[in-house]
């Protein structure tokens, strides 16, 4: 309120500028931003950036070290690399990740080895859903991909 009544308090100086900007209104800025300006924005209690990085270190590879023990992989392996990504040398996140990426793909190609044998025997819904299981475990497998892009269409006379 003192502010306001400071402000309403200055004498209108007439405009230099063209148009509606007036001067006593850039002074009347400059002076809240000279009373406002030094106070920072800075508060109390911040945690410095290292000790909040290493606590959320922490959480994803807890994480993971829990979805990995529940059997979860693909989660797993999504909170090694989010740990990897706040600290990328960390020998205990990297052998994580690659043990987990190794049980995905061992995994994957089981699905697909499922599918191609339900492809063959003309299950051809069933081998389509053990490929897309391939797929979300091991997005990049070559060989799911091909068989669901390469489907033949049945045509019904």
């Amino acid at each position: 309120m003192f502010l306001i009544s400071i402000f309403t308090k200055i004498p209108l100086i007439p405009p230099l500028v063209k148009g509606r900007i007036l001067v006593s209104f850039f002074l009347s800025l400059l002076f809240a931003w000279t009373l406002i300006g030094p106070c920072g924005c800075a508060t109390f209690g911040e945690r410095p950036h290292e000790v909040v990085k290493d606590d959320l270190f922490e959480e994803y590879l807890k994480k993971a070290r829990e979805c990995e023990n529940k059997g979860d992989l693909v989660e797993a392996l999504k909170q090694y690399k989010l740990a990897m990504t706040l600290t990328p040398a960390n020998k205990d996140v990297i052998d994580g990740s690659n043990r987990v990426e190794t049980a995905l793909r061992r995994l994957a190609e089981k699905h697909y080895q499922v599918g191609i044998k339900l492809d063959k025997a003309g299950k051809y819904a069933r081998s389509r859903k053990q490929f897309l299981i391939a797929l979300r475990l091991w997005p990049d497998h070559p060989e799911a991909i091909n068989m669901l892009i390469t489907r033949k269409r049945i045509q019904i006379k």
